[in-house]
């Protein structure tokens, strides 16, 4: 569970700062948002969140250390 701690928290921070996008699209107001920050939601949910999800959900699956490495070998 421990090596699995790190991606976890990066599909988390994807996560939340995909959503965070989308509701900036849709017109909610944040302090710190930026207009180019915008433009990244997309990449960032699919890429980041999706991405990340996906291949530990298929290292688990594994059931191998070496294939929590997946997320990161692209």
């Amino acid at each position: 569970m421990a090596a699995r701690l790190p991606l976890l928290t990066l599909g988390m921070l994807s996560l939340v700062l995909g959503l965070a996008g989308a509701l900036i699209r849709l017109g909610f107001a944040f302090p710190a948002a930026t207009p180019e920050l915008v433009a990244f939601h997309g990449p960032l949910m699919v890429c980041g969140f999706l991405g990340t999800l996906i291949s530990l959900e298929r290292a688990v699956g594994i059931g191998r250390g070496w294939a929590l490495s997946a997320p990161g070998s692209r």
